[in-house]
């Protein structure tokens, strides 16, 4: 999980299996998600969408 200060973005990959270990993992998700709606509910109006800054491409410094 990354936190950043326009997005929050989860990576990887996790298995919510049908057994305890499942149920705490997806508890564990549920409070982190919870948690980040109640930020965005708190929070000042939110825009529509986000503009995505242009990115820049720049020669590769390893290339022949």
């Amino acid at each position: 999980m990354e936190n950043r200060s326009d997005r929050f973005e989860l990576y990887g990959s996790l298995s919510i299996t049908r057994d305890q270990q499942g149920l705490a993992r997806a508890r564990a998700l549920r409070a982190v998600l919870d948690q980040a709606i109640q930020a965005l509910e708190a929070g000042q109006p939110l825009p529509e969408q986000l503009v995505e800054p242009p990115t820049e491409q720049v020669s590769n410094p390893f290339a022949d």
